[in-house]
């Protein structure tokens, strides 16, 4: 495989990513927990020394680059399943099998 293609495939898988997690940032749920996450993150600042704020930040940081990964891994593991789909249900005429 080429490194054009390489560097093809992700940059389409990371817009793709994009896009999905622009819709889900706009849906009802989503717009719930991050209120609560807020909420959260507020009661925790406050119990907790201003010094030691930043490591909130850094555990969040954290949290969020494992949930990219996860993200990215899904979405990976969809487009496989998707070709492996593709391929059961196609014949070698391009006919759906229903």
């Amino acid at each position: 495989m080429s490194q054009t293609f390489k560097w093809t495939f992700a940059e389409f898988i990371w817009r793709r990513i994009e896009v999905t997690n622009n819709c889900v940032l706009k849906s009802p749920q989503r717009i719930k927990y991050s209120e609560e996450e807020e909420i959260a993150l507020h009661n925790l600042k406050a119990v907790i020394p201003a010094n030691m704020h930043e490591l909130i930040l850094d555990y969040e940081a954290a949290i969020t680059a494992g949930m990219s990964c996860e993200i990215e891994y899904a979405y990976k593991q969809g487009m496989k399943d998707g070709i492996k789909l593709r391929q059961e249900l196609i014949l070698d005429d391009e006919k759906v099998v229903l």
